[in-house]
């Protein structure tokens, strides 16, 4: 009689876990998406990989939006199906949050929000997988597909709805780990008509390979101390090169301005009048080279990528590779 006890009292948590718990984490998920309302809603990883393809973060946050109002209500309605989408959609969220934070490392207080979720959805998903559930009764397999269908249709009709604004946070990226102290010379000059992949860079930056690969991009190295690095992006700002609209003919036409952080050298003396202010660069993707090392480069230095190949390099007077991005 106990041993029946414990079978039937072990079914009933099996059940719960993939009928109640498992779409009430969806559901949870999906209400947290909505209420951030913006494309920081996205998987770090997901954005990322829409940045370098080009795809409508917005479109694709909907998308998840729609699989996960349609995954849990399935879940919820159709018992038959409840454990095998269970198991799919909890493992599907803990690779996600494993990306993500595989993108955040060395990023602590971005880091804690995928890890917990990995490990709360990994939690659920082996007890998921080792709870043994009750079998519900048997329905008729057109029922269960016609409870599908509407029940995806349904959380297509919320997402569609839902109001979502596209972020203008700079693209996140993960930090560059660490490397041994040291000279490191960055020879800019010699990448031209180099694609960014075969520069001495790619070991030190490899994001940036990704994010220069389609379109214009003009790379700009630079020390927040530098007044003259300061100046540029304020220039750049008066060009339009940030704007969303065709800048006229004297601007700059690129698709992106990326920047990236050249760090002073470990203990290296820092005069007290030196400018410590964020640049203005509204929306660019940032990179920094990691700390460490006495990078042998003198920002700030521009650097035209066209199609992920090294068009022009500018030292200082960064005006010729401008001119030749201006009406072009």
């Amino acid at each position: 009689m106990e041993r029946t006890s414990r079978a039937v009292s072990g079914s009933m948590l099996g059940t719960v876990l993939a009928r109640v718990i498992a779409p009430a984490a969806l559901f949870a998920i999906a209400a947290y998406q909505w209420r951030i309302g913006s494309t920081d809603a996205l998987p770090v990883w997901i954005a990322n990989l829409a940045r370098n393809r080009g795809a409508d973060p917005v479109v694709l946050l909907r998308i998840l939006l729609a699989l996960e109002l349609g995954l849990a209500t399935i879940i919820l309605l159709v018992g038959r199906w409840a454990r095998p989408l269970a198991t799919v959609a909890l493992a599907a969220v803990t690779f996600s949050a494993v990306a993500s934070a595989s993108a955040l490392l060395g990023d602590w207080p971005r880091l804690v929000w995928p890890l917990v979720t990995a490990l709360v959805a990994g939690g659920l998903l082996a007890l998921v997988r080792l709870v043994p559930a009750r079998v519900p009764p048997a329905v008729s397999g057109a029922w269960r597909v016609i409870v599908a269908v509407v029940a995806m249709v349904g959380g297509i009709g919320v997402a569609s709805r839902v109001p979502l604004v596209r972020s203008s946070a700079p693209p996140r990226v993960a930090r560059t780990p660490s490397v041994p102290s040291g000279a490191v010379e960055l020879d800019v000059e010699s990448w031209i008509g180099q694609p960014v992949s075969a520069t001495a860079v790619k070991t030190h930056l490899p994001a940036l390979t990704a994010l220069t690969l389609e379109g214009r991009s003009l790379v700009v190295f630079y020390n927040p101390r530098c007044g003259r690095c300061h100046e540029l992006f304020e220039d750049l700002a008066a060009r339009g090169a940030f704007d969303d609209a065709v800048p006229g003919s004297d601007g700059v036409r690129v698709d992106r301005v990326i920047a990236v952080e050249v760090p002073n050298a470990e203990g290296a003396f820092e005069a007290a009048g030196d400018e410590l202010s964020d640049i203005v660069c509204p929306g660019c993707p940032r990179l920094v080279l990691p700390k460490g090392p006495i990078w042998m480069i003198t920002p700030p230095i521009a650097v035209v990528v066209q199609d992920g190949v090294v068009t022009c390099v500018a030292k200082g007077e960064v005006d010729d590779c401008l001119a030749a991005l201006a009406g072009s």
